[in-house]
């Protein structure tokens, strides 16, 4: 009987959580229902990160996201950031985790948009810096992204950085962080993402 009831559950868990789901309430998809969808990880409260259109994230206060590519880590990643008056700017980090940024203070590869400018860098190498392109309230930034086994190279409106050669392995995370105060918010939109070699 205890072998026969074992063997039932175990054929029912998978079907009862696939037709029910999961509720992570710190996790959502973007571009659900189509090839490339986009997981979004909350790593800050739950009223901070809000879920507002099939490609769009707002993000408030200072706090964090990562944006995970389930099916690649060499990708191309294109987003749109616009922020309110409070907001400072924004940063992505690349090549690297959460448990990697978090635990580890493996920063990966960081673009920072601010008001006095752009700067890339990796660790405490700059690898490029312009003041000609600032963050400015309200404007919106075309962001794009693209990892090519140890290249990367960062497209900012119509600027481009690189490619940068790195050793750092490519991973399936870009890490978002809208910088400024608890009063600021950052709208994230047409999210999309595709695979390098597909």
């Amino acid at each position: 009987m205890t072998t026969a009831l074992l063997v039932l559950l175990t054929a029912l868990v998978p079907v009862f959580v696939q037709t029910v789901g999961t509720s992570d309430p710190w996790r959502f998809w973007l571009g659900e229902g189509t090839t490339e969808p986009i997981q979004v990880w909350n790593r800050g409260s739950l009223d901070a990160v809000e879920k507002r259109g099939v490609r769009d994230v707002r993000i408030v206060g200072p706090t964090r996201i990562g944006l995970i590519s389930p099916r690649h880590t060499e990708f191309r990643l294109v987003l749109y950031a616009t922020g309110s008056a409070a907001t400072d700017g924004i940063r992505l980090r690349m090549r690297t985790t959460e448990r990697d940024y978090a635990e580890l203070s493996r920063g990966g590869i960081a673009l920072t948009i601010d008001r006095s400018g752009v700067r890339i860098e990796e660790g405490t190498t700059v690898l490029a810096a312009t003041d000609t392109l600032r963050f400015r309230a309200g404007d919106p930034i075309r962001i794009a992204i693209e990892h090519d086994g140890q290249q990367t190279r960062i497209a900012v409106g119509c600027s481009l950085f690189g490619p940068f050669r790195t050793q750092l392995p490519a991973t399936e995370y870009t890490i978002v962080e809208p910088l400024g105060d608890e009063s600021s918010s950052l709208q994230i939109s047409d999210v999309a993402i595709e695979g390098v070699r597909d």
